[in-house]
């Protein structure tokens, strides 16, 4: 497993597209070098990932065109293709102001033997994507953070700034349904924010992840799924079979006893069943109880215009009444 790439698979359950002005001193005036209002256009995208609840994710554009064109690949029940890679400008705001984004990191310093002692779970993954090599952060995560920001989150942070620099990494290049993203904001929130309700959901979180275990769910209720749908096909092939052989033995009750018509269609459907329940027993193991439902549908149409054609010839149409 490549634990820097996503994990779950994502659907978009809904999209709109919205326009808005972003007034000075925004991140995008920022970004684009402007001291006026700038026009942007959002897609707000509603996604369920794997098991997990929905949520909601923004993209935004500088033009409609490019929105709407975002709009046409993610359409209701597409895979998300958003990018999980952010824009390099987007990214390099993102990681001059981090303090800002992410709001101001705890305070909490000398937080002693950080990481989990009797279960390396975390560390395993962190080293596995090249994040860590140990307790040490890699050559790219290092270059990443620089010195400047290495001095704010030691001087924050202490002997435990590594905690922080492996998220701030993994937040700004991994995506969030990834092992290394999950295992690095666990360790944030279990020993910088201390947390510690978030820290147990996110760690078993990981554990699913790593371990297959939403994978295995996901694909039992594929499965699950898969198999509904081919019953409903089971299904309605057998009801068509039930109604085409029941409006045959109509035809054969009919034809050994025309004046049997003159009874109704109640009674001709009650001898045409029994009929055709002792031709084809295992036909009508079930659905006897549908026969009234079978020639209405047949009636109507439903069934298809040869089955229709078939019940007028035993109950022509009625013309209709005419007006008083």
């Amino acid at each position: 497993m490549d634990y820097r790439k996503p994990v779950r698979k994502t659907y978009v359950e809904n999209i709109r597209i919205e326009q808005i002005k972003l007034r000075d001193g925004s991140v995008f005036s920022a970004l684009m070098g402007s001291d006026d209002a700038v026009e942007m256009w959002v897609a707000w995208v509603t996604v369920r990932s794997g098991l997990l609840p929905k949520s909601i994710i923004s993209q935004t554009f500088q033009t409609e065109r490019d929105a709407q064109e975002f709009k046409l690949k993610n359409f209701v029940g597409a895979e998300f293709e958003g990018t999980s890679a952010l824009a390099p400008e987007l990214k390099e705001y993102l990681k001059t102001n981090i303090d800002l984004v992410l709001g101001r990191l705890s305070d909490t310093t000398g937080v002693k033997n950080a990481g989990d002692s009797e279960s390396p779970l975390a560390f395993d993954v962190l080293e596995a994507a090249g994040v860590m090599l140990g307790h040490d952060l890699t050559k790219d995560v290092l270059d990443f953070t620089g010195e400047e920001r290495k001095k704010v989150l030691e001087g924050r942070h202490g002997d435990d700034w590594k905690v922080a620099a492996v998220f701030e990494y993994c937040w700004l290049n991994f995506p969030q349904s990834s092992p290394a993203y999950v295992a690095a904001a666990y360790q944030f929130n279990e020993y910088i924010k201390r947390d510690y309700f978030s820290a147990g959901y996110l760690w078993r979180d990981l554990e699913n992840l790593v371990h297959g275990v939403e994978a295995s769910a996901v694909k039992a209720q594929e499965m699950r799924k898969k198999a509904g749908a081919a019953g409903s096909e089971r299904s309605a092939m057998a009801r068509d079979a039930r109604r085409t052989a029941l409006m045959d033995a109509m035809l054969r009750v009919v034809l050994r006893n025309p004046d049997v018509v003159k009874l109704g269609e109640k009674a001709v459907t009650t001898l045409a069943l029994s009929d055709s329940a002792t031709k084809e027993p295992t036909l009508w193991r079930q659905g006897q109880g549908q026969a009234d439902e079978y020639i209405g549908e047949i009636r109507r149409g439903e069934a298809g215009p040869d089955l229709q054609v078939k019940y007028h010839s035993l109950f022509p149409p009625k013309p209709p009444k005419r007006l008083p």
